[in-house]
């Protein structure tokens, strides 16, 4: 195997990529090496499987005041802190002051706008660890299929003291995303190698473009 296929994946401070002759691409199986300088640390991890990720999501709770759309998290910290454990492989400890700055780093899923790019297929942008650039081809959904989904991923507690408390099953999710599913790029392994926190990440850009658009929606005032 030549030299640059063997160079270890780096994340330094933000990102740093080993020169590769080739386009970069998601390798869930590859180690990567996290050299937190703040901290002067340096930690080798794996990328986490979906059941940890699922387990992680389980273990915190996310809240959302009455009338607003932004998350509380209780429990954000400790999760993480499991999760960063569980992923090490090598190198400095794990402790708190550190773990929720690997998840953050291991986890980035960032979504361009989705584009149109045939009858009811949108192309998702998703760029990934490392500023591996990601695509994820999805036919649209019907809205019986988005109604569907959301009762099945999404469960929403009762309103108490102005917080309702929201739970997110990545397993719904991930299946929801594999219906739509028409092509990946920037996965090694294609789509079977895509994480549920991407295939998460592609779902909620999709469906936001979808509202988006039908707000454009409007009844013409002249034939009222």
């Amino acid at each position: 195997m030549e030299e640059t296929q063997q160079q270890q994946q780096t994340i330094a401070g933000e990102v740093a990529v080993a020169a590769a002759p080739n386009k970069p691409q998601f390798e869930r199986g590859r180690p990567l090496t996290l050299n937190l300088k703040r901290a002067g640390k340096s930690i080798q991890v794996r990328f986490p499987s979906d059941e940890e990720l699922a387990k992680r999501e389980r273990a915190m709770k996310t809240f959302y005041r009455k009338g607003s759309s932004l998350p509380e998290f209780e429990n954000l910290e400790e999760a993480n802190h499991e999760l960063a454990k569980s992923i090490r492989v090598e190198g400095d400890e794990v402790d708190e002051s550190v773990a929720s700055r690997i998840v953050e780093m291991v986890l980035k899923a960032v979504p361009d706008q989705p584009e149109l790019v045939g009858p009811k297929t949108y192309r998702v942008p998703l760029t990934i660890l490392l500023n591996i650039p990601t695509v994820h081809v999805l036919r649209e959904p019907s809205e019986k299929e988005i109604r569907k989904y959301r009762e099945s991923a999404v469960w929403m507690g009762d309103l108490k003291f102005g917080r309702q408390e929201a739970k997110t099953n990545l397993s719904a999710v991930g299946d929801f995303y594999d219906k739509l599913s028409v092509s990946v790029d920037g996965y090694s392994g294609g789509k079977a190698s895509v994480p549920v926190t991407h295939k998460s990440a592609a779902v909620n850009a999709l469906l936001s473009q979808m509202n988006e658009e039908k707000e454009a929606d409007e009844i013409d005032p002249e034939g009222f």
